[in-house]
């Protein structure tokens, strides 16, 4: 300990700085509880990003007079780097938003939340409690003492108050704003009633401060016509200058709204002027959901508003048509570093020998090479290939994974992720799904495989099994399958890191999900093997130690929402239907058969 005592503390705060770039913050924590001198280097970093939860005037006075306090109690303003604003769960980036792992407990609202409980709220807002702009000034004050302040992540479902605002272009020009709850109120109109924007909306959307955006938004929400969707091409243009991060996402109406169905003109912000000159934007990531294309040519306008050629992030998700898919393999993406392609709507309308040599050729067509791709489940071996061809030297971060809902798993041999592991030496992050089949050579091939994978340091596994789902000799297949507790979890992790060549893994956690999960058993009105696989199919997080031991931790992920539907469903035998196979399979000795199982091992499906 002496000898790190005497190092100065710039190189102090510098290991402080890689712990915290690790997301390592209990050590963080730790070393800062050591002794004053650590405290003080670990301080850039614990005092980097503040967060708040609105929930009503008094809380946010509160919270805000209790930063006031430690910040001033040791000058540590010039420290504090992001404040988030949030109501829901807060947000953390564009990628994590949108390319994030759907089965985390702690998803943001670009991936997780309900977008149509947005916009129910948006319509509600003159309800909420903070409606009045004086309930924010003790906050717009705490942030003009804030001089380091590089980002303000607002994720709330009021309007960004005006003397935030004021406070980012008086004290903060250099702050990028990032909005998840754009919604300009005035572009909801009547149709061919064009009326001029809020001046302060309008000055919002403009602003110099103005950074990134997520816009939900209707196609129609009778009476009246959402032009949020027009706004925000506008804004691409370069109406905004500082905007460099655009997601929409289109909110379906009930009863659906018939699209062949043209909307109304947008006669822009301010109808009764000359419109201005568009220009050419400069946005570096731009994603689409759930048809907010609009249609066909959607794609081509967005090129013709700002330059394809200087994004480095697209996201193409939900129900993107097939001629939307053929013209994004003609635009010119020179810069393209991040691409995440769901089209799973595509895969019940088209043979899939048809969109997985779509979708390689498109692959084949970006000049750039790729650093992360997001591909679930509607492509095959062509797709692969050119995965494997095109970008396989630069893939950082691989995710190669489909909703249960997905027409065609995407699931990959050992045979296939052993020639990743010759043409993929960067490959840090990989997601993927894994046929369960009872602990059989095969399976255990698929994670020898993996622990091939040199620099692979976060693996995230969706295990997954097929079949018929009523036949009394499948049960016991399909039950075993399901069964994953922590041994089996452990043995799972243990075996890819000593696959590694001469034992040495780089590999730091593994996920384990489940694409079968519970829900779908519901979807298939299986309502008792749901129960059945609630128990079961659990979600793990191995993790290991850093202090060099090696030594493996197991955490239970979503337990807490497992043991609430469990208590509420609480019978002491397994459901009728498939009771006389559970028990086969693991003879009662305990009060309630939710603890009285385990899992088989990797050998065979043969029990211990």
């Amino acid at each position: 300990m002496a000898d790190i005592e005497r190092l100065p503390l710039e190189v102090l705060e510098d290991i402080c700085e890689f712990v915290a770039s690790e997301d390592d913050w209990a050590s963080l924590c730790g070393f800062s509880l050591t002794n004053r001198r650590f405290c003080d280097a670990a301080n850039k970093q614990r005092f980097r990003e503040i967060r708040f939860l609105i929930t009503n005037r008094k809380e946010l006075h509160s919270s805000v007079n209790r930063w006031n306090t430690v910040l001033e109690s040791g000058c540590y303003f010039a420290y504090v780097r992001r404040l988030v604003l949030y109501d829901e769960a807060p947000v953390q980036s564009f990628e994590s938003g949108m390319l994030e792992d759907p089965a985390d407990e702690n998803i943001d609202i670009l991936s997780g939340q309900s977008p149509c409980s947005i916009f129910d709220k948006m319509y509600e807002r003159n309800q909420w409690t903070l409606r009045e702009e004086e309930a924010w000034e003790p906050l717009a004050q705490l942030i003009s003492r804030l001089p380091g302040l590089t980002d303000l992540i607002y994720n709330y479902i009021k309007l960004f108050p005006q003397c935030l605002l004021d406070v980012l272009h008086r004290k903060l020009p250099r702050c990028r704003l990032h909005i998840y709850t754009f919604c300009l109120e005035s572009l909801y109109r009547f149709p061919d009633c064009p009326y001029n924007i809020e001046p302060y909306e309008y000055t919002l959307a403009t602003s110099p401060n103005l950074y990134s955006i997520f816009v939900p938004h209707f196609y129609f929400r009778s009476p009246l016509v959402d032009h949020n969707y027009e706004a925000a091409l506008l804004l691409a243009s370069g109406l905004a200058p500082n905007l460099k991060e655009i997601y929409l996402k289109t909110i379906q109406e009930y009863p659906l709204v018939n699209r062949s169905v043209p909307r109304p003109t947008w006669h822009g912000f301010f109808p009764d002027r000359p419109q201005p000159t568009i220009g050419f934007g400069k946005i570096e990531k731009l994603g689409f959901s759930s048809g907010a294309l609009m249609d066909n040519q959607g794609l081509e306008a967005w090129n013709n508003n700002t330059s394809f050629s200087q994004l480095r992030t697209l996201v193409l998700k939900g129900d993107i048509t097939m001629d939307t898919f053929k013209l994004a393999g003609k635009c010119e993406f020179n810069s393209l570093e991040t691409l995440a392609l769901d089209l799973s709507l595509l895969s019940e309308e088209y043979d899939r020998h048809e969109l997985d040599a779509t979708g390689s050729s498109f692959l084949k067509s970006l000049s750039h090479p790729l650093k992360s791709l997001n591909l679930p489940g509607s492509f095959s071996t062509k797709t692969l290939q050119a995965v494997l061809d095109s970008h396989g030297s630069h893939i950082q971060r691989l995710r190669l994974s489909s909703s249960p809902k997905k027409k065609w798993p995407f699931t990959l041999s050992a045979a296939m992720i052993n020639k990743f592991s010759l043409r993929c030496l960067k490959l840090e992050e990989f997601t993927l799904i894994v046929d369960r089949t009872m602990g059989s050579q095969d399976e255990i091939a698929v994670y020898r495989a993996l622990g091939t994978l040199a620099k692979l340091k976060h693996l995230v596994i969706y295990m997954d099994f097929w079949g018929p789902q009523i036949d009394g000799s499948f049960n016991h297949g399909m039950m075993i399958n399901s069964a994953i507790d922590r041994p089996l979890a452990q043995s799972i992790f243990h075996t890819i890191i000593t696959a590694a060549d001469q034992g040495k893994s780089a590999l730091r956690s593994l996920k384990i999900h489940w694409n079968r999960a519970r829900y779908q058993w519901e979807h298939l009105r299986d309502r008792e093997y749901a129960d059945v696989a609630l128990v079961l199919q659990r979600h793990w997080l191995c993790t290991r130690s850093r202090d060099g031991s090696g030594k493996l931790h197991v955490k239970e992920l979503g337990s807490m929402k497992r043991e609430r539907i469990e208590t509420i469903n609480r019978h002491p035998e397994p459901p009728k239907a498939y009771e006389e196979t559970f028990r086969d399979l693991w003879p009662k000795t305990r009060a309630h058969w939710s603890d009285d199982w385990y899992s088989f091992p990797l050998q065979l499906g043969q029990r211990t």
